[in-house]
């Protein structure tokens, strides 16, 4: 969900590509590289600590124990 999104938004940058400067393409490409992992992290998040399909999010508080 999140992840998709990110990697949507990098793709969308792409389109830039001939109508900017080389500077400006320069400083497009290093934000699609953090695009990138941000959207490679976004995905292992919700991988492991998944949400419900509407966003919202689920109040789940983890507990310790003295005693662990």
């Amino acid at each position: 969900m999140l992840a998709e999104k990110i990697r949507n938004a990098r793709k969308a940058l792409s389109a830039l590509g001939g109508q900017v400067s080389e500077d400006a393409w320069a400083a497009i490409k290093c934000i699609q590289h953090e695009l990138d992992d941000a959207g490679d992290q976004a995905e292992e998040i919700e991988r492991n600590w998944p949400t419900p399909r509407d966003g919202t999010i689920v109040y789940n508080p983890i507990t310790t124990s003295a005693e662990a």
